[in-house]
């Protein structure tokens, strides 16, 4: 019965994703952050959900979305381990690396930086 649980849950959990609400970062740049398990695109998958996001609350202006940097980390999981990735490719943002072996799949997350232009 705990194994079949378990299996449950794991299925379950694999088509999670999420989206936080649009937070500002000042000087009219705005920030969404996703997450999206390895069967809803991981990374990729992330990084689309927050683009959809901010072009919904741009919309709402009557603009489109502009994105002018971005971060990405890819979390590979295990039974007792992870392992993350980082990039990105904002101002006095660094790579980085951390953890430890393989993984087959990977759950993603995204944070975007954006403004709304015309």
């Amino acid at each position: 019965m705990l194994r079949q649980t378990l299996a449950l849950a794991a299925i379950l959990l694999a088509g999670c994703a999420t989206t936080s609400s649009i937070m500002p970062a000042g000087e009219g740049v705005y920030t969404v952050t996703s997450r999206a398990a390895p069967a809803r695109g991981g990374t990729v998958g992330a990084n689309e959900l927050a683009y959809q996001k901010a072009e919904e609350f741009c919309r709402i202006k009557g603009q489109h979305a502009v994105v002018v940097g971005n971060e990405e980390r890819d979390v590979y999981q295990y039974t007792a381990l992870a392992y993350s990735k980082t990039e990105g490719n904002r101002p006095g943002y660094s790579s980085s690396v951390s953890g430890a072996g393989e993984g087959s799949a990977a759950s993603g997350v995204a944070r975007l930086y954006f403004t709304c232009g015309e």
